[in-house]
């Protein structure tokens, strides 16, 4: 919702719901028939059946295309990574040196070549995936001691900070280069790029 209009991300977020809203509509339409028909109302789009009952339920479509089973292991990676990610922040939190995810920079190291090379490919995106506001990845010969890691990922250690930055009022990230944006001195460069595309 902090993305400009027409960017990239809120676009392929808004396909991704819209192919959801599509699928779940039209599942639900035999057994919630009245709920179905006046979601389906409220769908705009060109060449829409006047109702869901018209429209073809197979939903073979929309699965297929989006079925991809690298993309799935990589995701169950990441995923698995996150929750060791969110046990270290809720121990920062319970320590009351943090207050909510966005106020911390997680540094992750690793000794697997595999988790190094699948971070890194995410390094743009991780600070948004694990919802922090800063990422660091660290690729070491032996997992640090003083860094937590868990049972279920030993791949990876994890260590939380507090982010020293401005935050951002729009987007609420904590961000080194707040004020560098001459038109919006206020909020981060990323945000004062969304605003100037509205």
């Amino acid at each position: 919702y902090t993305c400009g209009k027409d960017s990239l991300g809120r676009r392929s977020a808004q396909t991704a719901i819209y192919d959801l809203l599509m699928l779940l509509v039209k599942l639900i339409s035999p057994i919630l028939s009245f709920t179905a028909e006046e979601v389906w109302s409220y769908i705009s789009f060109r060449d829409k059946e006047d109702s869901v009952f018209l429209n073809n339920i197979n939903h073979d479509g929309i699965v297929s295309r989006w079925k991809d089973e690298d993309l799935n292991k990589r995701w169950n990676e990441l995923l698995k990574m996150r929750e060791v990610i969110l046990k270290a922040l809720e121990i920062e939190r319970s320590k009351k040196i943090i207050r909510n995810s966005l106020e911390a920079e997680v540094v992750l190291f690793t000794d697997n070549d595999k988790f190094y090379n699948l971070l890194e490919s995410y390094k743009d995106e991780l600070a948004n995936i694990f919802i922090v506001s800063k990422t660091y990845i660290n690729k070491v010969d032996s997992l640090p001691n003083d860094a937590m890691s868990t049972d279920d990922v030993k791949e990876i250690a994890v260590k939380v900070k507090k982010i020293d930055v401005p935050k951002c009022p729009r987007c609420w990230r904590y961000v080194e280069t707040i004020g560098e944006d001459k038109q919006h001195k206020e909020i981060c460069p990323r945000c004062a790029k969304a605003i100037r595309q509205l």
